[in-house]
């Protein structure tokens, strides 16, 4: 879940995001979730899940974050462009279609982006 939130959801609107997705009743319980790591708030409402006062509201909230992660509004979609090496997660990326440079055996890396100076390899990844 971590990897998906960081490359489909904008880092910038992360809380705003969160706080759409994650019910108010359990917001006003636990103020501090809305700076938790992705991770840590999932396991924090799956337990939630099994405490009766907030298992509704906990479930509700983990679909809602599952849902609108895979397929974020435009609202909140990550627009950042991505280096694909050899992961199958490109289904899953959003706009995967425009967003990635794919590169399986790292033939681009070596004939594009990579520098024996580490400040131009850098900048080269920049400019992607």
């Amino acid at each position: 879940m971590k990897i998906l939130f960081t490359l489909n959801i904008d880092s910038d609107k992360k809380q705003e995001f969160l706080s759409q997705n994650i019910s108010k009743e359990i917001v006003d319980s636990i103020p501090k979730i809305l700076d938790m790591e992705i991770t840590t708030i999932e396991s924090l409402l799956k337990s939630l899940e099994k405490q009766p006062e907030f298992a509704r509201y906990a479930n509700i909230s983990r679909q809602n974050l599952y849902k609108n992660i895979a397929n974020p509004s435009d609202e909140f979609k990550n627009e950042s462009n991505i280096y694909r090496v050899g992961t199958f997660l490109k289904y899953y990326i959003s706009q995967n279609n425009s967003r990635l440079l794919e590169d399986s055996l790292l033939f681009k890396f070596n004939d594009y982006i990579y520098s024996q100076d580490d400040k131009e390899t850098i900048n080269r990844f920049k400019s992607l």
